[in-house]
């Protein structure tokens, strides 16, 4: 049997970080579905944990350690204080971590915490541009000697005990069906993302707190992504493109929030790539298997293709005044969708997890207003605006989903408090986009890093350690 102070299932952006911040000081168990990256891997596959899952609704995961910052951009922003009041954590608690952390990784915190007012409804939000980064890789986990790392595995069986109301031992197997036993003297914390969280929690929940209520249907928000309209050359240039200064290495950028008649939005403007809504929804409904890899290559390749002809045309159309470009649009998702995810029937993973069943639900916005308040913060230049580009074939959503088991300040018992345990147990805590108690219209990235270095805290001061 192998002893760890800490295991943490899932080593996505709160996994690869949390780890990266106990180790200095404890053992830390790292495991993942996925394996250790191999060269600059970004593609996403279908996520093994979906059963069915409604049409528009296009989740993947990396398949390596680093979960979806493999593929993520570098988009950093933190939560804003208007997504905040729908928090039980204080702003000036978020700020203070997120200052914390840019500092540890030598970024201007000022510029991902950056925001101007145009007026009572609209502001500007900036985010700096990290690039690829995945950040396993960044924290140079691999070749951390305090941590060891789990791959092509999740938790199978566990022990518990009620008179010290600790998960003590957990069996852990990987695709080979190999078992491997560990002991837990400290804590465990689910961070396998918004929705992988989910079966993980139904395994221990229902088996330590059996009165606690049904936990086969749970609540689903998401952050609809649309792309609509086009927009000439002399639109807001502020939110046209990234700024052409670099701080530090660093490329920023403007979004633009307007908190709307109908719906609270950001926007920025981007280049028109056609062939991408058409990726993003087969992309993750390939298997990882020889053939869809081929035809992954293909669509890959047919879409630079299709690329490169487009960024000469564009050229041939500037000299004329002109710029085509498209409005990228997210959306603050509300509970009035009436989304849910179920929990199947079905096993995944040896049988030890279930399963998941997600029906997603799209509101059509307000087209009348939404085209007013898009014209007003964008000098009026967009053109060929239509109904039809409001519908559900235009929305891509899956990447972000959460909100399933949000923190609350009073949590009933099974519920998560705001230190992010799992009320009722004593050393199980969870993190991931399943905590958010809103999705808001930031990218969550930045911020579920910045839980994570403050849940290390919290773990450090009730274990005992001075935090360094």
């Amino acid at each position: 049997m192998i002893e760890f102070d800490y295991v943490i299932i899932g080593s996505g952006a709160v996994g690869s970080t949390l780890a990266n911040q106990l180790s200095a000081i404890s053992k830390v168990a790292l495991i993942d579905i996925g394996t250790k990256p191999k060269g600059n891997r970004k593609r996403l596959i279908s996520a093994p944990y979906i059963n069915n899952a409604s049409k528009d609704f296009s989740h993947g995961i990396s398949g390596v350690f680093g979960g979806l910052t493999a593929a993520w951009k570098g988009k950093t922003y933190l939560l804003t204080e208007k997504e905040n009041k729908k928090w039980p954590i204080e702003y000036s608690e978020f700020v203070e971590n997120s200052k914390e952390l840019a500092l540890e990784m030598n970024i201007p915190h000022d510029h991902i915490n950056f925001r101007e007012e145009i007026d009572n409804k609209a502001f500007y939000h900036r985010s700096i541009r990290l690039g690829r980064l995945n950040l396993f890789n960044y924290f140079k986990i691999a070749k951390n000697k305090n941590i060891t790392c789990f791959e092509k595995s999740t938790i199978y069986d566990f022990k518990y005990k009620q008179d010290i109301n600790k998960i003590t031992n957990l069996s852990i197997i990987n695709t080979l069906g190999q078992e491997t036993n560990i002991k837990v003297t400290k804590a465990l914390i689910l961070s396998a993302g918004g929705i992988g969280n989910i079966p993980l929690y139904k395994k221990f929940i229902e088996r330590i707190l059996p009165n606690k209520k049904s936990l086969d249907k749970f609540n689903l928000l998401e952050q609809p992504h649309l792309s609509i309209g086009k927009i000439r050359k002399d639109c807001n240039p502020r939110i046209r493109k990234p700024f052409k200064e670099v701080i530090k290495g660093l490329a920023s950028e403007d979004c633009l929030v307007v908190g709307g008649e109908s719906d609270t939005y950001a926007f920025q403007i981007s280049d028109v790539n056609i062939g991408t809504q058409i990726y993003r929804r087969l992309v993750t409904r390939f298997k990882n298997n020889i053939l869809s890899n081929s035809l992954i290559l293909l669509l890959r390749l047919l879409i630079g293709i299709n690329n490169k002809i487009r960024k000469y045309f564009f050229k041939i159309r500037t000299s004329f005044n002109e710029n085509i470009g498209s409005i990228e649009i997210w959306f603050e998702d509300t509970e009035k969708n009436n989304s849910i995810v179920t929990i199947s029937s079905k096993k995944w993973f040896k049988k030890s997890l279930n399963k998941l069943n997600i029906n997603y639900n799209f509101s059509k916005k307000n087209f009348l207003t939404l085209k007013s308040e898009l014209e007003k913060y964008t000098n009026g230049e967009i053109y060929d605006f239509k109904n039809q580009e409001l519908n559900t074939s235009k929305i891509y959503v899956g990447p972000k989903p959460g909100c399933s088991t949000p923190i609350k300040s009073n949590p009933d018992e099974g519920e998560v408090n705001i230190d992010l345990q799992i009320k009722g147990i004593e050393n199980l805590y969870t993190l991931g986009l399943n905590i958010y108690p809103a999705i808001g219209f930031t990218n969550p990235t930045w911020t579920l890093m910045v839980l994570a270095k403050r849940l290390s805290k919290h773990l450090k001061r009730k274990y005992m350690f001075k935090i360094i």
